[in-house]
């Protein structure tokens, strides 16, 4: 009886300290990914499907890869006089230290298309998060594998806001 006794206390114990592991594993680990992401109210994350299913030859490629973010604006949906207004300030304040600028074309037709035949690539994922009535500019952060769209339709206060996420 003594022997059942001392082997039910060993197992109490151990559930206990494995549930304890598993526990700090788990709060561990999402602190830790939530640390890394550097996530920002209003950012969506983007998903593995969108980052692994984007080919060399999708449309908007090279705003999803690389170390700087990126300010894409759909530049055919805008004034020259306010793209002018956004882009002149944007390098007269150094933005461009941080961002890349990147006027770009409403993408139609070929554009749609993904490489790999799915609708899983970013122009897909951009376009939901990130439509011209929802943003007047998104912001591509490639290192915390996220997006934010920024709508103001002043250029002042896109820089102003585009200078206050700048280590985002």
């Amino acid at each position: 009886m003594q022997k059942v006794i001392k082997i039910m206390n060993f197992l109490i114990i151990a559930a206990i300290l494995v549930s304890i592991y598993h526990y700090n594993k788990n709060n561990v680990s999402r602190s830790g990914s939530s640390a890394k992401t550097n996530s920002l109210a209003g950012s969506v994350q983007l998903p593995y499907i969108v980052l692994s299913s984007t080919k060399r030859h999708d449309y908007l490629f090279d705003a999803l890869f690389g170390q700087k973010k990126n300010v894409v604006i759909f530049s055919d949906l805008y004034s020259d006089d306010f793209k002018r207004q956004l882009e002149r300030p944007f390098y007269g304040q150094k933005l461009d230290v941080y961002y890349n600028y990147m006027p770009v074309m409403s993408p139609k037709g070929e554009a749609m298309k993904c490489e790999d035949g799915t609708q899983n690539c970013f122009v897909h994922f951009f376009l939901k998060h990130c439509p011209p009535s929802v943003a007047t500019v998104c912001v591509v952060n490639p290192v915390a594998k996220s997006i934010i769209p920024l709508k103001t339709n002043e250029p002042e206060a896109l820089l102003q806001i585009l200078d206050k996420y700048k280590n985002w």
